[in-house]
């Protein structure tokens, strides 16, 4: 997607081309979970990513779990609070 000054991804591209495409990095170096993963929304210049869901927890914990998973670095979830 064009936006006037940021390179946007859609759903439509898995994190992985989004690294490649984005220049963010070696795609390789994701784990093969989190190669094929669509975040709906991608901004690769102000490295933003959204999850969009439904407005209650069980939505909330799913969207952490599906962008935030252990295996990406091994460690905890970063504390992410909900939409002002």
């Amino acid at each position: 997607m064009r936006h006037p000054s940021n390179r946007v991804f859609l759903n439509t591209a898995s994190l992985s081309r989004i690294v490649n495409e984005g220049k963010l990095g070696d795609p390789k170096r994701l784990s093969e979970f989190v190669r094929p993963l669509r975040p709906d929304i991608t901004d690769t210049r102000l490295l933003v990513l959204f999850e969009l869901k439904p407005d209650n927890e069980e939505s909330r914990v799913d969207g952490r779990e599906q962008v935030l998973p252990r295996s990406l670095d091994g460690g905890e979830r970063p504390e992410i609070g909900p939409a002002e």
